[in-house]
């Protein structure tokens, strides 16, 4: 039941050997009808309050270590077969009381706020030993049955979803809530003539914003000049004469995503929120076209990374979009989708753009050109928190 404590897959009396041959070398547990990912998770309990996690859906693959009943063993997923392999740490058997206590021991929980449930949902666990002469038992059936149960805030027994107050504070809920405000004006990151090598500190308004109007600079504190990954060599920039709108690089060959990530293939640019709630709601590059000045080098593609802590963690804004060139007018506008991302106030942000598949000539060059954020501010009705 989703919101309630991990679960034993096994009852306390169960038995893995009951003929008690006591040879048994691989005990396996293959997971059926995995549903939400790596929010289910088996633990294995050991000695002294220790324990082993792992998601269901092979995620984590590692070697892990535990001990039961004095005996030291090993735990992982093998995504070849599909299932989680426990195996002595020195090879040899392992007891069947031990085995017997780990089993006993091991609890299921899917910490999914919306669990998948339902007819045909039941999640399987298929236990099965091999013993010291390779043969292998019938397989022992768990079953798990998953109930997601709706979320009432105020505990009054009427789900959220049909609840006109969720919290209980006498305001309908059509009367709170947040209310989306347009933060008028962009955040850009430029490379023309006499603007500086991308610049965060360049914020643009197509016109004159209201008096009372909430603007760019209210909640944008400042940034940081552009960084070009290691795998790129910058040929021109903006502040050189024979490229007036744009940035253009060498070394975006690699075939795809991964091997960018791996080669520092990227374009950084970092900014610093004010003092207020605010949702990343738009991203904008546009390319200065070829009769316009510029090289006509727009043909590659593209993944947006998003980072508060220098990309020791990341999520994907932009996942593998198709950057195309412009021939005519001023500019080429390119709109890569995404979803509304959240960002915390008086946080520093990196965003990287890691380029790839460059269909350019000459091979490997790209053209960078103006890259522009948008916003838009949360703000509460009721103000009651």
């Amino acid at each position: 039941i989703e919101g309630s404590d991990p679960i034993n897959v096994a009852a306390q009396s169960a038995d893995v050997n009951d003929i008690s041959e006591n040879d048994i070398v691989l005990l396996q547990i293959e997971p059926g009808n995995i549903a939400d990912g790596n929010a289910e998770v088996l633990t294995f309990n050991g000695d002294s309050g220790t324990s082993v996690s792992l998601p269901l859906d092979g995620s984590d693959t590692s070697e892990q270590s535990l001990t039961i009943g004095g005996t030291d063993i090993f735990i992982q997923f093998d995504t070849t077969t599909g299932m989680i392999n426990i195996t002595a740490q020195d090879g040899g058997i392992i007891p069947q009381g031990d085995l017997d206590a780990l089993i006993r021991a091991i609890t299921y929980e899917n910490t999914s706020d919306m669990p998948t449930d339902g007819e045909g949902t039941d999640r399987t666990l298929a236990f099965s030993v091999t013993d010291a002469e390779n043969v292998r038992s019938n397989d022992a059936i768990s079953t798990i049955q998953v109930v997601d149960v709706p979320l009432d805030t105020d505990g009054d027994g009427v789900a959220d979803e049909v609840d006109i107050d969720d919290d209980n504070d006498g305001i309908l809920d059509v009367d709170e809530g947040f209310d989306r405000i347009t933060v008028e004006g962009q955040l850009q990151f430029n490379y023309n003539e006499n603007n500086g090598f991308g610049t965060a500190e360049s914020f643009f308004f197509n016109n004159t914003p209201p008096a009372d109007a909430v603007t760019v600079v209210d909640v944008i504190a400042g940034g940081d000049d552009t960084v070009i990954g290691a795998g790129l060599t910058v040929l021109r920039d903006g502040n050189d004469t024979s490229s007036r709108f744009e940035l253009d690089l060498d070394g975006a060959d690699s075939a795809d995503f991964d091997e960018s990530l791996a080669n520092d293939d990227f374009i950084e640019m970092s900014f610093t929120t004010a003092d207020a709630d605010i949702i990343l709601s738009n991203l904008f590059h546009s390319f200065a076209a070829e009769d316009a000045g510029g090289s006509n080098r727009g043909d590659y593609r593209v993944t947006y990374l998003i980072s508060d802590d220098n990309f020791a963690t990341s999520d994907v804004l932009v996942d593998d979009f198709q950057f195309q060139s412009g021939t005519s007018g001023s500019f080429n506008g390119q709109f890569p989708a995404f979803s509304d991302y959240a960002l915390d106030a008086n946080t520093r942000y990196s965003v990287r753009v890691y380029v790839y598949d460059a269909q350019n000539d000459p091979a490997g060059q790209i053209t960078f050109n103006d890259q522009t954020f948008e916003f838009v501010q949360l703000v509460e009705r009721d103000s009651d928190g």
